[in-house]
């Protein structure tokens, strides 16, 4: 009797012991420069999560997209509905079913569990982040005041939920604000600077005639809007009349705004987007799209809304030379044993990320992102040079 009940015993832990294997997603150890550790979290503070669970057909997602980008194609310009899409994309039954049944096994009951086609987002308390990855959350603030939780340490998953899922967005990752768009002109050698007598400012018209836009032009109807991350800080509305009065423009307005906007403390680049936006593009429907979190969220969140702009225009981020250190630890990139380069690559070349931004297109969205050459020119000097060196993507 003593043999089968400790067989028995042994069945039974072992088989625990097989659901509580686990795999660690990543141990942070840094705290990324500008951010600073304040206490433990509130486990009854409010978080949001999003997890990417494994996606199909990507390859003939792809061919979708080649297929009516190509005018030579028979199936140019037909484009697919938003339906069409995650359908062809969906996860697998299997994936989807395991990633559902671990959080709702591991969250409270007031946490707010949404499943859409490939992904499943968590909004509940700091206490179901901490159950679903075993981890510790802690409360950081910027140098600016912005606030977030995050997590400090390791944090994992079931491995049968990993082996079903690509990432988790909004756990361990810190926003990296955008640096002010003034430039500092820096001395040549020992040669004194010198101070222009005129300062040059670009305005709405520099673009226009740098395009050569017609002033008769036929106006087409479009919407448009900026995207916007992590929380920032947006526009102010009271900013963007004064804009216009001050160019002489007639009065635009954003007529449709989609995240957490907060026009009290405005982010210059923020601004800037919507001031041009609307200026450049007048009398069309304006959107204002801002995110939590970062571009996988946005992804998602633009991807499954009921309806969505016609263009959108990103204007964030670093120069690929810096990606280890403005922001991000060189610690960091020595943990992984990569370059500011190999860094870059590793992650635009995201199968995810290259999927949304597939899938935006396939469902005739324009997104456009300017590269840093745009920026840089456009904040020093009117004195402008050609446009296909403004605009190298």
């Amino acid at each position: 009797m003593r043999t089968v009940i400790s067989f028995l015993l042994l069945s039974l832990a072992s088989a625990d012991s097989g659901l509580q294997t686990r795999k660690v997603i990543y141990n942070r150890i840094v705290t990324p420069p500008s951010w600073h550790l304040v206490s433990r979290a509130s486990s009854y503070q409010k978080m949001s999560v999003l997890v990417a669970v494994k996606q199909q057909n990507l390859a003939e997602l792809e061919k979708k997209f080649w297929a009516v980008s190509d005018p030579k194609s028979p199936e140019w310009q037909n484009f697919m509905s938003a339906e069409e899409i995650g359908t062809l994309v969906a996860s697998s039954k299997t994936d989807i079913t395991t990633v559902m049944d671990w959080v709702k096994a591991t969250v409270s009951k007031k946490a707010f569990v949404t499943q859409t086609a490939d992904a499943v987002q968590i909004q509940g308390t700091v206490a179901d982040v901490e159950n679903l990855f075993q981890a510790q959350v802690f409360s950081f603030v910027h140098d600016n005041g912005h606030t977030i939780l995050r997590v400090m340490g390791e944090h994992s998953i079931p491995s049968e939920v990993h082996a079903a899922m690509d990432f988790v967005e909004g756990v361990s990752e810190f926003p990296m604000h955008r640096a002010s768009s003034r430039k500092i002109r820096k001395p040549v050698g020992n040669k004194p600077l010198e101070q222009p007598a005129v300062s040059a400012m670009v305005c709405p018209e520099s673009l226009l005639g740098l395009y050569s836009v017609p002033a008769d032009a036929k106006i087409s109807t479009v919407s448009q809007g900026p995207a916007e991350f992590q929380d920032d800080t947006s526009y102010n509305k009271q900013d963007l009349q004064t804009f216009f009065k001050q160019t002489d423009l007639a009065d635009e307005k954003v007529t449709d705004t989609v995240g957490p906007y907060d026009g009290s403390q405005p982010d210059t680049e923020a601004t800037l987007d919507v001031q041009y936006i609307t200026s450049i593009g007048q009398k069309q429907t304006n959107w204002y799209w801002t995110s939590q979190s970062w571009m996988y969220t946005f992804a998602h969140n633009f991807f499954n809304h009921a309806t969505v702009p016609d263009a959108v225009s990103i204007s964030w981020g670093w120069a690929e030379d810096g990606q280890c250190t403005a922001g991000i630890d060189q610690k960091e990139c020595q943990t992984l044993g990569i370059n500011s380069e190999q860094l870059w690559h590793a992650l635009t070349l995201s199968s995810r990320r290259s999927a949304s931004a597939v899938s935006r297109s396939l469902l005739q969205v324009a997104t456009l992102a300017p590269t840093g050459g745009l920026t840089e020119h456009a904040r020093t000097r009117c004195s402008m040079p050609p446009s296909q060196d403004l605009l190298r993507t």
